[in-house]
């Protein structure tokens, strides 16, 4: 399950306490006069992504969060498959540069 995987993250994080993490949220086009909502949709799944993280015991500092609504697609948005798999959370891990 997906609860599976961020308690794995988790630890990961927990033991590498250096690392430091963008959590990423993203949704489907829903619809084109809709963009501000898909852009708090995004930024509040990047946000309950970070909270459970917080209550595994990964300090809050160590996360920053970004929605980014429809803009990144990985799949295509015209099909139901394709819409599902467009709405995701991504944890990429920072580079010393982009943490500055």
């Amino acid at each position: 399950s997906s609860y599976d995987l961020l308690r794995s993250v988790a630890a990961v994080l927990k033991a590498v306490p250096e690392v430091i993490v963008e959590v990423q949220g993203h949704t489907c086009a829903i619809d084109d006069k809709k963009k501000e909502y898909e852009m708090q949709l995004s930024d509040d799944r990047a946000k309950s992504v970070r909270e459970f993280l917080v209550k595994e015991g990964v300090h809050f500092h160590r996360m920053l969060c970004k929605g980014f609504g429809d803009e990144r697609p990985v799949a295509d948005n015209s099909t139901k498959e394709g819409r599902l798999k467009n709405m995701r959370a991504e944890i990429r891990v920072l580079s010393n540069a982009e943490m500055k």
